[in-house]
């Protein structure tokens, strides 16, 4: 009698780096090199990071009213994300972090005007 064994499939992951989008809420404009250098610090590559800038809250965030919207791409490893994340938490500068992958063009706009009509040719075709 022969004897078969049953193979289980391997589980892969991927060690390839992703792209990424950090945001972040700050209390001052100067955060931002900060910012990104604790990103760096877990060996993930910058691909662009900017400031978009006060940001007017509608409601406040740990006694704030307005806080700086930063914003970095970056390629890491997937298994470094969790660790990225947990230090942006324990970071007294960031009021509020977010990252999410990103699969888009870094320099497409995030949101797209398609499907959107301006108010004011709208107003022309009602006259």
């Amino acid at each position: 009698m022969s004897k078969t064994t049953i193979e289980e499939p391997k589980i892969t992951h991927s060690r390839e780096a992703e792209l990424y989008l950090a945001s972040a809420l700050v209390t001052s404009e100067d955060s931002l090199k900060h910012f990104a250098q604790l990103i760096e610090s877990h060996g993930a590559e910058i691909k662009k990071s900017e400031s978009l800038g006060q940001k007017q809250l509608h409601h406040p965030i740990n006694k704030h009213g307005s806080l700086y919207l930063l914003s970095v791409f970056f390629t890491a490893v997937p298994a470094t994300v969790p660790a990225i994340e947990a230090d942006l938490r324990r970071d007294d500068t960031i009021e509020r972090a977010l990252v999410t992958t990103w699969r888009a063009d870094i320099n497409q706009p995030m949101r797209s005007a398609r499907g959107r009509t301006d108010r004011v040719s709208k107003e022309k075709e009602q006259e």
